[in-house]
């Protein structure tokens, strides 16, 4: 990676490997593409900043990395991270980069609004789903494949020291984490269809 260049160039991307044992599943595992992004006040290379890490495209594919072996550039995108994303961004508030009435905007009423979801989604009013989240901003917490949720043996972020973490979480109105412990059931969730972008019309 280098840094951002002039403006107006266009967004380009780049597959590329996270060594660390250096065996080829250890490469398959680390695998993912990133956008070089040319434009230096571009907000999403402030986000990337915030949390910590070079901007990547996340997202996991469970048993699709296997499709890689012996042709690297079949390999899926993407690297488990969800987890830890409303985490990572938080460190943008702790740093000062971030306003915490911002970080929410960026992690839930934005994205609402984007997939045409608000006002069902992405605030608390009349009417909306009763997703609620109760955040405590000093708890500390270090990221480890040992104690996160997903279903996949390692972590991008192995080791890394976070403050701030969610305490309890409702869905639809309904106790889904409480005190830090999943307390949901299969066949809660939905599909929810993307509405049309709220930002094009």
């Amino acid at each position: 990676m280098h840094p951002a260049g002039a403006s107006g160039e266009r967004i380009r991307h780049h597959r590329i490997r996270h060594h660390r044992s250096g065996s080829p599943d250890d490469t398959r595992r680390h695998s993912c593409t990133f956008f070089k992004l040319f434009t230096a006040t571009h907000r999403t290379i402030q986000l990337a900043r915030v949390a910590g890490a070079p901007l990547y495209v996340v997202h996991v594919f469970k048993g699709q990395q296997e499709l890689g072996r012996g042709e690297f550039t079949k390999i899926p995108n993407g690297m488990p991270g969800i987890e830890n994303r409303m985490d990572l961004l938080h460190q943008g508030v702790v740093e000062g980069r971030i306003s915490r009435r911002r970080w929410i905007e960026i992690a839930c009423a934005t994205p609402a609004g984007m997939f045409g979801r608000y006002p069902k989604k992405g605030t608390i009013a009349p009417g909306a789903d009763a997703d609620l989240v109760i955040y405590d901003p000093a708890a500390e917490q270090t990221v480890s494949a040992r104690t996160h949720h997903m279903n996949v043996d390692y972590s991008a972020y192995e080791g890394k020291q976070l403050t701030g973490r969610v305490e309890t979480a409702l869905s639809r109105g309904e106790l889904v984490i409480d005190r830090r412990e999943f307390t949901g059931h299969a066949g809660h969730g939905q599909y929810i269809p993307r509405g049309t972008c709220q930002y094009l019309i």
